[in-house]
């Protein structure tokens, strides 16, 4: 029994050849994030230089730019950029430093990473048309242009001719509500806000009002008396309200 668990253990045989071998399986290489006491290791990713774009991790938003979506892909990208604390990469705040300056390795290396981003987080067939560019940047406005709707009169024509034709129908004021809402965002991304302090504050509770008359008008009839008090309230309720 004795020789068995000896043998076992050591992998020789009693005339000392080689047995089975008891060393454990290789397991992944793993490194664990330095910065971060107490984080959890995760594995050591590396790029298939024979399919970029299988390297999901690289998409920071759930909306891959297909043409169609520009409003949605923009905001989703600004939004974790900003988060990540890069976005002067896009917006050209974030100059790159002349070569001999001792943080030009960084730099450099962080606008590869946001071009990654980008890239990664568009259709394959859209994203192969930048990737001769240097700059993040270069690849954010050249993006914009292409795809950028933002001065399409028609389509502003037909969000507001949807916002105002929305109707409660058949659904629960909460559904009703999320569909006026995603119209309105929308609106919203044709006419940014952009004017300054006191006339920027008058021109919101102009779009407030406007909008809280919209909501009341399609509501159905039996909740004719939930319009008839926010509409009588001083000042107008608010649709949050």
């Amino acid at each position: 029994m004795a020789d068995s668990y000896k043998q076992a253990l050591t992998g020789l045989s009693k005339d000392g050849k080689e047995g089975i071998s008891a060393e454990p399986s290789p397991v992944p290489n793993l490194t664990i994030n330095p910065t971060a006491s107490g984080s959890s290791p995760v594995p050591n990713l590396t790029i298939n230089p024979t399919a970029p774009y299988d390297n999901s991790y690289l998409q920071i938003t759930s909306y891959k730019l297909n043409g169609k979506n520009f409003f949605q892909w923009s905001w989703s990208v600004q939004m974790v950029i900003r988060g990540r604390g890069k976005i002067g990469y896009l917006d050209g705040s974030t100059k790159k430093p002349d070569p001999t300056d001792p943080t030009y390795t960084t730099r450099d290396t962080q606008n590869a990473l946001v071009m990654s981003w980008l890239i990664h987080s568009m259709e394959e067939h859209i994203g192969s048309l930048y990737l001769v560019h240097t700059t993040a940047k270069v690849i954010w406005d050249k993006v914009k242009l292409a795809y950028s709707d933002l001065e399409n009169s028609s389509q502003l024509c037909e969000l507001r001719d949807h916002a105002r034709d929305l109707k409660q129908g058949s659904t629960d004021v909460t559904e009703y509500y999320t569909a006026l809402i995603k119209v309105w965002q929308e609106l919203d991304l044709f006419e940014p806000n952009d004017w300054c302090g006191e006339c920027s504050g008058k021109y919101m509770k102009l779009v407030e009002r406007t909008r809280t008359y919209d909501f009341l008008t399609g509501l159905n009839k039996d909740l004719d008396e939930v319009h008839g008090r926010m509409i009588g309230s001083r000042p107008l309720t608010q649709i949050e309200e």
